[in-house]
């Protein structure tokens, strides 16, 4: 059986699990098994500052973090199921790609 794989990145986990939780909700109506969500690495990307800009005065920084959560979903490849899943409203801050394999 074919299977589309859904990868959903954001920096708003909670975001992120609303709409997991959507496309649980989808499948599971469907009849339609639902593999994941399966949490893959979170990057973290820092950047140091050094606080004044002149470069005189004490060595003082600013540290400014960002994580990137990343899920990966594996659902049967069902024509009303992709239809549905492709019809959700996405927040602008979560990346998905969907492939088929």
């Amino acid at each position: 059986m074919k299977k589309a794989t859904i990868k959903l990145a954001s920096t708003n986990i909670a975001a992120m699990h609303e709409i997991i939780n959507q496309i649980s909700n989808i499948s599971k109506k469907a009849g339609v098994k639902l593999g994941g969500p399966i949490p893959l690495p979170t990057k973290v990307m820092s950047v140091m500052v050094r606080k004044t800009p002149c470069g005189q005065g004490s060595k003082t920084y600013d540290r400014y973090h960002m994580k990137i959560h990343k899920r990966l979903l594996n659902v049967a490849v069902e024509e009303k199921v992709l239809n549905s899943i492709m019809s959700l409203q996405f927040p602008d801050e979560i990346l998905v790609e969907i492939e088929l394999n």
